[in-house]
């Protein structure tokens, strides 16, 4: 019995039409294909960018009274730009558009008395936020 022993590499007979770019095309179109296909289907990605906050909420003095025109002041971490609002009859402010990629403080002033200062994360994926502000002497 004689045992069959592989011919040597260099004398093999490589057949190169195996392997030829004309074969290869349809694979490649239809791999390309799916990844395009793939690609459009998958939902975009969503940044803090795109979304905003809304701050709102009501200022009211040391008896709980709702506060006529307070100045509610809203001061941007990262900016340190500051908006203000000034309340209407009801005590009410309302912020909206707020980034939420920055840390955020919001505050009240009125008749020399000023709120504690709250601060809003920019690690909370809360949106809509309700502060109420209570004013205290300074």
């Amino acid at each position: 019995m004689r045992l069959h022993s592989p011919r040597p590499l260099s004398s093999r007979r490589l057949s190169a039409h195996r392997l030829s770019p004309h074969r290869l095309r349809p694979f490649f179109l239809l791999s390309l294909a799916l990844l395009l296909l793939t690609a459009a289907s998958a939902p975009a990605p969503v940044f803090a960018q795109d979304k905003a906050r809304v701050i709102e909420g009501t200022v009211t003095n040391h008896t709980g009274a709702l506060v006529p025109n307070a100045i509610v002041y809203l001061k941007n971490g990262a900016t340190l730009s500051i908006k203000s609002y000034i309340t209407a009859a009801d005590g009410y402010y309302r912020f909206g558009q707020v980034p939420m990629d920055a840390d955020f403080q919001v505050w009240a002033e009125a008749n020399g008395l000023k709120s504690p200062t709250k601060t809003i994360s920019a690690f909370d994926s809360k949106v809509n936020w309700t502060v109420p502000l209570r004013l205290a002497p300074k």
